[in-house]
């Protein structure tokens, strides 16, 4: 099985399942059913660890023939044959199909699962592949009747994020004032470092000493240098941290807390 994002044409490369499948298999009959499928999500900075990979669970009366799944970016989906077709899954020879992990009469879980160590530059995707990703699932049962769903799940790829703050002073008089300042990056791993990530919206939190949980001061959108300020009256003391929330192409991030006390 095929799973890699050492090459910059991983759109084409990832590939999880293709099968080449005779016509008559897919005749009119009762059709297998799709119980159950997860692929891993993650975060992805300059290095680290990654599990790429689809588990699928299918049903029918007759028993599960094959389970093949063939993973694509969203991002790329309005280029022509960018989504993955029954007749691509069929096209294709039957070496990435999806290995059985169980198996009853009516039932089988088919997946493939692969750990990379992401160590090198030349190994980290490109940006446009941030973002969520679809998977299409064909199901073959043992009398040839078929599923395909061209969108069975989704999962994400996230560009990791990093975020500072800093206070402007760790003693102030109740009633004071007090800014807090920060940065959020974000990684481009078109250019292999960090940068600062704007426009986006980043919670300022404070949490009073003693107390268990935080609570959202402000909102505080980053500057297009990625830089985070906010002035505000300090009654009490306790610390103070900016988080931020992620999204569909960027994961979330927190700040180191600062304790600020009443003087």
């Amino acid at each position: 099985m095929r799973i890699s994002i050492a090459a910059p044409a991983l759109a084409g490369a990832l590939v999880l399942g293709a099968v080449a499948v005779p016509t008559a298999a897919f005749a009119a009959t009762a059709k297998p059913v799709i119980t159950k499928i997860a692929s891993p999500s993650f975060t992805l900075g300059l290095h680290g660890r990654i599990t790429l990979g689809v588990t699928v669970t299918a049903k029918d009366a007759k028993g599960i023939k094959a389970i093949y799944a063939e993973p694509y970016p969203l991002a790329l989906s309005k280029q022509e044959h960018a989504v993955p077709t029954l007749a691509d899954l069929r096209a294709d020879a039957s070496d990435d199909l999806l290995k059985v992990k169980s198996r009853t009469a009516t039932t089988q879980t088919a997946g493939i699962s692969e750990t990379e160590n992401i160590t090198k530059p030349s190994q980290l995707p490109p940006n446009l592949l941030a973002g969520t990703w679809g998977v299409a699932v064909l199901v073959v049962a043992n009398d040839g009747s078929s599923t395909f769903n061209a969108q069975a799940t989704t999962f994400n790829w996230k560009r990791a994020d990093t975020l500072s703050s800093k206070v402007s002073a760790t003693r102030v008089h109740k009633g004071g004032k007090l800014t807090v300042t920060g940065r959020l990056n974000r990684v481009n791993w078109d250019k292999r470092v960090y940068q600062g990530y704007g426009a986006q919206t980043a919670r300022l939190e404070f949490r009073k000493t003693g107390a268990k949980t935080w609570t959202t001061v402000k909102l505080v959108k980053s500057s297009r240098t990625g830089a985070l300020s906010a002035t505000v009256k300090d009654s009490t003391s306790g610390s103070w941290r900016y988080v931020y929330g992620g999204n569909s192409t960027s994961g979330a991030a927190s700040s180191a807390q600062t304790w600020v006390g009443l003087k």
